[in-house]
């Protein structure tokens, strides 16, 4: 089936560039418009409008409207783009914040793991300086404990050899350059296990040495005074009782001086104060005044320094495990016994020189044997006479070699071991904190790991950039596209005044409202008015056209019409021409004689009209002219 300008078959109907713009509009072809309400519009370039306006009008309306509604569309499209791509970027980013959520928590161990690593770390350092200042001490006393303790020293203990022996031992401690701050508590601590006799060598040795003299004997825990030979230069100096105060004084000072190099050996100021007590009767007065006070001032110094120096290593190496107390006490034990040793031995002397008979004689006995009931070594005596003492020195050496060589081997043994347990905790505790520590790196790196998988891209943080940017476009162009459809709307709504107009044909125009164009070209432009046929033009409301000026065209088969508002046709006119032709020849003649009769009456009247008026107007004329008389005179 074909249609002018139309295209419709059963399943389709081709429609291109065509507008329904009101609901319940139909509109079939090519340019076809229909914008009345319930209006259709059938064939290419027909227009079905129904708002009466004119062609010209209805053409410019469309014209202006075909642009709006290409801008509306043009603006649609575009929106719709940028909706799409703000649509993806939210998507996007979406994803980018819900992965920034779960890294929230993951943030915040991070910090805490860091924190603890740097905590951690603190403690490996602490642990690392421990550990090796622990080693450090290790190596060095377990190095000095080696060199003391050796086969060549049990050797020489063994033979008696004390001055072989002071002699080993003063040069081992000379060599021992490890000697610090922080070991000297140790070589303390192992001197305070060194018998008595082999510092009392070595001191004899070192004074043989700074003053020429020559030593004579030993003493367990005292370095004897020399023996001077006849016509030494000091004799008469250090022992006459004619030498002054001052010239004792200033011996002593030399012999001070001489002995100073052995501070670093344990024992040396209870040494040095008995070199002062062990001389001829008659000059150890004058020494004893002089060292007396200062021995006694030296033994307390050295017992406090030494504890002391016993408590600052132990809390700065935090080793736990040796009992600060036992150690004092064990320490504090050593020096009690050498000042008891040493006031023993003072007041033993001063018994000596006095004669029983002096009253001084029985106070000082009782305080000698207080003295005696406190401990001490009581296998030292005191006796003036120099060789006796040095065979009860040799005796001595003899029978008591493997005991005091077991005794330092023991306790050279137990430092040993306390020294490797002690390197053994410092080293556990730094391996504690090593793994701790790599526990925590590798917490940390699996965090990182889970973190990087959480953190956005380099273009997803652009895109999350980009996302405002696009928002503002799509905000802009969906005011784009609302002021088109805007626009158009109200374009279309002077279109859409019309309604029920029916346009069918190409170019066909359906413009009055409840209008019907049929045809090619048919125009209905009036109110309610139909053109039928190609060309017809229906200007007038209420009318129907089946053509134009110039146009016309015949209505057949018309049938005659009965009611009052129906068509006539051609032969229902002939017969009422025919009958109003016969009528009206008797109703002319009727008419004329009616008008002959009528002439002649009209005439009558008129001329007795006439004449009465003109009789009435000279009587008229007659009284005014009277009345003007009367006025004049």
């Amino acid at each position: 089936m074909k249609t002018t300008g139309v295209k419709v078959t059963l399943l389709s109907l081709v429609v291109s560039y065509s507008c329904a713009l009101q609901a319940k509009n139909v509109s079939l072809g090519d340019t076809a418009v229909a914008t009345g309400q319930h209006s259709t519009a059938v064939g290419e370039g027909s227009m079905a409008l129904g708002n009466n306006m004119t062609a010209e009008q209805a053409q410019a309306a469309m014209k202006a409207q075909n642009a709006l509604l290409q801008n509306r569309a043009q603006a649609h499209e575009q929106y719709m783009q940028t909706q799409a791509l703000f649509d993806s970027k939210s998507l996007a980013n979406s994803n980018i914040l819900e992965r920034q959520e779960a890294m929230k928590p993951l943030l915040q161990q991070q910090e805490t793991l860091a924190g603890q690593r740097t905590a951690q770390q603190q403690q490996v350092t602490q642990a690392q300086q421990v550990a090796d200042r622990m080693a450090q001490i290790y190596e060095r006393n377990l190095g000095a404990v080696s060199q003391i303790v050796d086969e060549n020293f049990v050797a020489l203990w063994q033979q008696g050899q004390a001055d072989r022996l002071a002699q080993e031992v003063k040069k081992r401690v000379e060599q021992d350059t490890s000697v610090s701050n922080d070991t000297q508590f140790y070589v303390s601590y192992v001197n305070a296990y060194i018998e008595a006799k082999t510092r009392s060598a070595l001191v004899n040795e070192t004074i043989k040495e700074k003053t020429g003299s020559q030593i004579t004997t030993n003493y367990q825990g005292v370095a004897l005074s020399p023996v001077l030979s006849a016509g030494h230069s000091d004799k008469a100096m250090l022992w006459s009782d004619a030498v002054t105060d001052s010239e004792q004084k200033k011996q002593l000072s030399r012999l001070h001086l001489n002995t100073a190099a052995l501070k670093g050996v344990a024992g040396y100021q209870e040494e040095l104060a008995k070199i002062a007590l062990i001389t001829s009767a008659d000059g150890k007065k004058n020494l004893y005044q002089a060292y007396q006070k200062n021995a006694r001032q030296q033994i307390e110094q050295g017992l406090t320094g030494v504890t002391e120096a016993g408590k600052q290593i132990l809390s700065e190496l935090y080793l736990d495990n040796i009992d600060e107390g036992t150690f004092n006490q064990m320490v504090s034990g050593i020096f009690t016994r050498y000042e008891n040793q040493l006031n023993y031995l003072i007041q033993l002397d001063k018994v000596n020189s006095l004669s029983p008979d002096s009253p001084d004689y029985a106070k000082e006995l009782q305080q000698l044997l207080v003295l005696e009931s406190r401990p001490r070594d009581n296998t030292v005596g005191l006796n003036t006479n120099p060789e006796a003492l040095k065979q009860k020195v040799d005796q001595y050496l003899q029978d008591n070699a493997l005991s005091h060589t077991q005794a330092m081997s023991s306790q050279a043994t137990q430092l040993k071991q306390q020294l490797s347990a002690e390197k053994a905790v410092t080293d556990q505790a730094l391996k504690q904190a090593e793994t701790q520590l790599s526990r925590l790196e590798k917490d940390l790196s699996a965090l990182d790991t889970k973190l990087s998988d959480l953190r956005p891209t380099q273009s997803e943080l652009e895109n999350i950039r980009d996302l405002e940017k696009v928002k503002a476009e799509l905000a802009q162009k969906q005011a784009e596209y609302q002021a088109a459809d805007k626009a158009l709307n109200e374009a279309q709504s002077t279109l859409s005044q019309g309604k029920q107009a029916v346009a069918v044909g190409d170019k066909s125009l359906a413009l009055g409202e409840k209008s019907v164009a049929l045809g090619v070209d048919a125009r209905a432009l009036a109110k309610n008015s139909v053109a039928l046929g190609d060309g017809s033009l229906a200007d007038r409301d209420n009318s129907v056209s089946v053509g134009r000026e110039g146009q016309e065209r015949f209505l057949t088969h018309v049938a005659a019409g009965i009611a009052k508002t129906d068509a006539v046709n051609k032969g229902q006119l002939d017969e009422e021409r025919d009958a109003r032709i016969a009528g009206d020849k008797q109703t002319l003649k009727q008419a004329m004689d009616y008008t002959d009769v009528s002439i002649q009456y009209s005439e009558a009247k008129i001329n007795k009209r006439i004449t009465e008026e003109q009789q009435a107007v000279l009587r008229g004329e007659e009284q005014t002219l009277a009345a003007a008389n009367r006025y004049n005179r």
